[in-house]
């Protein structure tokens, strides 16, 4: 099914997502979690954006799985359903990038965060800012002599409606068009 999703036109996803759904991610092991969540990814990266029921489906179906008890599926989950722009994504993500415990997630989320335009409310928006503003937690390793430093255009861009509307500043200076 990779190689469908890699090699085939934009006429092959429907069947290949439809494929896929007749193994359920609650009856698969993670391993088979990881594999089915990619060979989407992959799918969507390269076949593009598929119909709206099938995004509908989607949605539903990876949002019951969201968040995980694995680092590992709530980097791929999240990262399919703020491709597919789920209603509730904003939400789950915060709370995951707040209560991460490497740099490595904190990053990916706001990573990913930083493409969702869809989403962003009057709350969310502020908490992402003030996430990204005090930088990542600092977390002691032996390879990395301190916290690395993450600012991103890109959060800005993506939560600056929302934001906007709740703050008349952006870190002390007036929002500029």
């Amino acid at each position: 099914m990779l190689a469908l999703a890699r090699l085939g036109d934009k006429e092959t996803q429907h069947a290949l997502l439809r494929a896929l759904a007749r193994w359920p991610l609650d009856s698969l092991d993670e391993t088979r979690k990881l594999i089915k969540l990619r060979v989407m990814e992959v799918s969507l990266a390269r076949q593009g954006r598929p119909s709206e029921d099938l995004i509908k489906v989607a949605i539903e179906k990876l949002d019951r799985q969201y968040p995980a008890k694995s680092w590992p599926l709530n980097r791929e989950l999240s990262q399919l359903l703020i491709y597919l722009e789920a209603p509730d994504v904003v939400t789950k993500t915060l709370a995951l990038l707040d209560a991460a415990p490497t740099q490595e997630e904190q990053i990916h989320y706001i990573f990913s965060l930083r493409t969702l335009k869809a989403g962003w409310t009057a709350e969310a928006a502020p908490a992402l800012f003030q996430l990204v503003q005090q930088g990542p937690r600092r977390i002691e390793s032996s390879d990395r002599p301190g916290p690395v430093v993450l600012r991103t255009p890109g959060v800005i861009t993506a939560t600056a409606p929302a934001f906007r509307s709740s703050s008349p500043t952006c870190g002390g200076r007036a929002w500029t068009n």
